[in-house]
C-alpha cells in the first residue's frame, strides 16, 4: 500500500502542478467529483444506524472546522507558499502536516490534497518537493522536508487508524456524520481555491476566482463547461472504485 502511495505521488505530483499552472478550474473540477462521488456510500453508512442529536452536532463540528480554516486561511496574508525555510519550527510543522495528511487516507471521502491546498502548503510539499524528487541538485532540501512529512505520515496512520476503528464501533453514527461534515465543507475549500490562470504563471501567484466569479464565468464559458465534464468524471470514477 505504501510502495503504491508513493509511487503514485511521485508521478503525480509534478504532473498535477502543471495542470493547476495551466487551469485550476479544470483540475479542482476533477478533485471536486472524486470527493463528491464518495457522499452517497458515506451518507449510506451513517444511515445504517439511527440519526441523533450528536450526529447532527458532530456534522456541524466536522463542516465548522474546515470552514474556520478557508476564513483564516483568507485572513492569513500572502499567498500559498512555494518553498519552506528548513529550520527547527518549521521542520515540526511539517511533521505536524504529514500526520494531518495521514488521517485523511484514512478517513473515507476526505481529501488530503484538498486539506493541503486549504492550508498553502500544497504547492511547497507536493509540487515543488515530492514532483521534484529526481532533481539531485536540490536532493538535501528535497529530503529535508520529505523524511519528517513521512515520518509524521507514518505515525498518523499507526495512531489514528486505531482511534477511527474504535470510534466506527462505538459512534458509528457519528462518526460517519462527521467524515459527511468534512467531506461537504473541502468541497467549499477547494473551490475558494480555484484560481484564473491568466492572471499569473505560477498556481500560488495566480488570483482566486471567486473575488470576480460571475465575470470570470461569463468569460470563459469553454472552461467552465470543461470543468464540469471533469466534475462528473472524477465523480463516477469514485463511484465505480466504491463499487470495486
Amino acid at each position: 500500500v505504501f510502495l503504491g502511495i508513493g509511487i503514485s505521488v511521485v508521478v503525480l505530483a509534478k504532473l498535477f502542478d502543471i495542470l493547476l499552472r495551466w487551469n485550476s478550474f479544470i483540475v479542482m473540477g476533477f478533485f471536486i467529483g472524486l470527493i463528491l462521488g464518495g457522499v452517497r456510500q458515506i451518507y449510506d453508512e451513517a444511515h445504517s444506524k439511527k440519526i441523533n442529536v450528536a450526529s447532527v452536532i458532530s456534522f456541524f463540528v466536522a463542516f465548522g472546522m474546515i470552514i474556520l480554516l478557508i476564513v483564516f486561511g483568507k485572513l492569513r496574508e500572502g499567498q500559498g507558499l512555494e518553498y519552506i525555510d528548513v529550520n527547527l519550527a518549521n521542520i515540526i510543522l511539517v511533521f505536524f502536516l504529514g500526520m494531518a495528511a495521514s488521517i485523511t487516507m484514512i478517513v473515507p471521502g476526505v481529501s488530503g490534497s484538498a486539506l493541503l491546498i486549504v492550508l498553502g502548503f500544497y504547492t511547497a510539499i507536493v509540487s515543488n518537493v515530492v514532483g521534484n524528487i529526481f532533481e539531485f541538485g536540490s536532493i538535501v532540501y528535497n529530503l529535508e522536508i520529505i523524511i519528517p512529512f513521512a515520518a509524521g505520515a507514518a505515525l498518523g496512520i499507526i495512531l489514528f487508524s486505531r482511534v477511527i476503528e474504535y470510534l466506527l464501533k462505538h459512534f458509528k453514527s457519528q462518526t460517519y456524520y462527521a467524515i459527511l461534515g468534512f467531506i461537504i465543507a473541502s468541497v467549499i475549500a477547494i473551490f475558494f481555491e480555484i484560481r484564473d490562470p491568466a492572471s499569473a504563471v505560477d498556481f500560488t501567484a495566480q488570483t482566486p476566482i471567486y473575488q470576480n466569479f460571475f465575470n470570470y464565468i461569463g468569460s470563459h464559458v469553454w472552461t467552465v463547461l470543461i470543468g464540469l465534464v471533469t466534475l462528473v468524471v472524477g465523480f463516477f470514477t469514485t463511484k465505480y472504485l466504491s463499487r470495486l
